[in-house]
């Protein structure tokens, strides 16, 4: 008897659970970008009083004997279905029209979200005027200027000089000058992931990537050049080539030279998304080298017309202009001098990973961007009310469970009294 009050308990707490879960949608019902979340129930411990037993030529099979002993909720998970479209006329607010998220930086963290809510700060990067959290999406480079989807995801800017801009169903975001002239700026990435649901909800209707989402289909890497053992990082402006250097000092470089993170919050104001990465190699003295020597990339002789190889002075420069592309270096012993350790050296860069076409709305089964419109909570109340309902009935059973388990002991304890 006392199981029965036990197994009951479950109930309540487990319906207590749920009536949490239904109050935050109902609660978020206005909230931009929110997604309700599904509760899922599940036993729990069944006890087994009798095992199974297999048929024999003269008696059939038994099956077990088990009793429940309890309910807990399974899963709170979110429904990443299209909410309602609220037509705003914002030119800075942006709704996602099928699969998909924007990604925002945070001090170099990437964040995830539906809340198109965005506006221009003093600088022209769009935000969200809230958390102050930079819109990430492709950036336009070049002369005349083109969206380089392989280049990193970087912060949107749209320059104050500009008369007016405009946000296409692509996600292309164009300039208009004074003159009527359209220039394309940047182009808004879209993210998703294998496994949506196994996102982590933050505040401010964010969410973060987990071991269980899997990772997103673009990168959300910015360029990072950090301070290390034997390598130091600078980032030029003009040119826009960031440089990482690798001092000659017994050639104490690590095995593999990683780009990749994000640039600290200093440095992303006005600073434009590199064309090309350049990397050098400080080797022996200029009279030891006196050309650029036959560097082996992905060891073969470099055919790249895209990753050029030159001497500036004592250095090794390598420069590339695809910044996707992940090489293997491997320096000569003749090019090292007296300074080298008399073999030929290997180094890994990686050089970041593309965004790639996949980040592109309105491609790959990603949906599009509407200016001037936010997506709503896509809670109905209809379907929480009647939650909400089932959810009090099972509370009230489960407590008349407990109830009647009470007045059957109390028989029990009467008993002796009558005898």
């Amino acid at each position: 008897m006392l199981s029965s009050l036990f197994t009951a308990i479950t109930g309540l707490q487990s319906f207590q659970s749920y009536l949490s879960v239904i109050s935050n949608n109902i609660a978020n019902v206005n909230t931009v970008g929110f997604k309700g979340n599904e509760t899922n129930f599940e036993t729990m411990v069944s006890q087994t009083v009798r095992g199974a037993a297999a048929p024999t030529a003269t008696a059939g099979g038994i099956d077990p004997k088990q009793i429940g002993l309890g309910v807990q909720i399974g899963g709170n998970m979110p429904v990443f279905t299209q909410g309602s479209a609220m037509t705003t006329g914002k030119p800075t607010d942006f709704m996602i029209q099928g699969n998909g998220f924007f990604a925002v930086n945070s001090n170099g963290s990437i964040y995830y979200t539906r809340n198109g809510a965005f506006d221009r700060d003093a600088n022209g990067n769009l935000i969200n005027p809230n958390t102050g959290l930079m819109l990430l999406g492709f950036q336009a480079q070049g002369s005349p200027p083109a969206i380089n989807t392989s280049a990193p995801l970087a912060p949107i800017n749209i320059p104050t000089t500009y008369a007016s801009f405009n946000v296409a169903t692509d996600g292309t975001v164009s300039g208009v000058t004074s003159t009527g002239t359209t220039v394309p700026l940047a182009q808004i990435s879209l993210v998703t992931f294998p496994n949506p649901s196994g996102l982590m909800a933050l505040n401010n209707s964010m969410y973060e990537t987990t071991l269980n989402s899997g990772t997103p289909n673009t990168t959300t890497t910015l360029p990072n050049f950090t301070t290390g053992t034997a390598v130091s990082g600078s980032y030029n402006q003009q040119p826009t080539v960031p440089s990482l250097y690798v001092p000659n000092s017994g050639l104490s470089v690590p095995t593999g030279i990683t780009i990749g993170g994000s640039i600290p919050t200093a440095g992303l104001t006005g600073l434009p998304v590199p064309s090309s990465f350049q990397v050098q190699f400080q080797v022996a003295s200029t009279a030891s080298v006196a050309s650029a020597p036959v560097l082996l990339i992905n060891g073969v002789a470099n055919t790249n017309p895209n990753v050029a190889i030159a001497m500036a002075g004592n250095n090794i420069v390598i420069t590339t202009t695809t910044p996707a592309a992940t090489m293997t270096v491997t320096i000569p012993a003749s090019a090292l001098g007296t300074n080298g350790t008399g073999s030929a050296q290997t180094y890994t860069l990686n050089l970041g990973t593309s965004g790639g076409a996949t980040g592109t709305p309105g491609t790959n089964g990603l949906g599009t961007i509407t200016a001037g419109a936010l997506e709503m909570s896509n809670v109905d109340l209809s379907r929480e009310f009647s939650d909400m309902i089932v959810a009090e009935r099972g509370f009230q059973a489960n407590s008349k469970v407990i109830t009647t388990a009470d007045s059957i002991l109390m028989t029990l304890v009467n008993m002796k009294s009558q005898a």
